[in-house]
């Protein structure tokens, strides 16, 4: 195994840990919710409550404003995600994306149909990526699992 590999795989193990240790009790995926959407707070008093859920509606972070008395928390395991995963982390996905549409566009030989892109290993990891990302944001775009319990 070259250099390189290991270097990669060291980070992708990493990641990984970073990853599971972050999901308490959760299947992966969290979803973000305002208890209060600005126009329904349940009083004048109150300036926003919001949280942070895993998808089995564990709590890793709240935070809440009433008048002057504000306070937040997290979970620690998932402050370690958050840093590690940090708006760079995101430039980098979105280059990664971009390379992989270049990849396409330049129409490889393993690009040249519709349909194998999906064998293509360059493109068909990262569509496995953006089919993860579309679901995190559509699980808090929705409220959250409709399964609450």
């Amino acid at each position: 195994m070259t250099s390189t590999a290991r270097e990669l795989r060291a980070e992708a193990n990493l990641i990984r840990f970073l990853a599971e240790s972050a999901q308490p009790t959760g299947d992966g995926h969290w979803f973000a919710r305002c208890d209060f959407p600005t126009d329904h707070f349940p009083g004048p008093q109150w300036r926003v409550r919001a949280r942070l859920w895993t998808s089995r509606w564990q709590q890793l972070i709240g935070a809440h404003a009433k008048g002057a008395d504000a306070h937040g928390w997290v979970d620690h395991r998932v402050g370690v995600y958050i840093a590690a995963m940090n708006p760079a982390v995101g430039a980098a996905v979105a280059q990664l994306i971009d390379r992989a549409a270049d990849h396409h566009d330049a129409q490889q030989p393993c690009c040249q149909t519709d349909d194998s892109v999906f064998t293509c290993p360059v493109v068909a990891p990262v569509l496995d990526l953006i089919t993860v990302l579309r679901k995190a944001r559509a699980l808090t775009e929705s409220g959250g699992p409709t399964d609450r319990k």
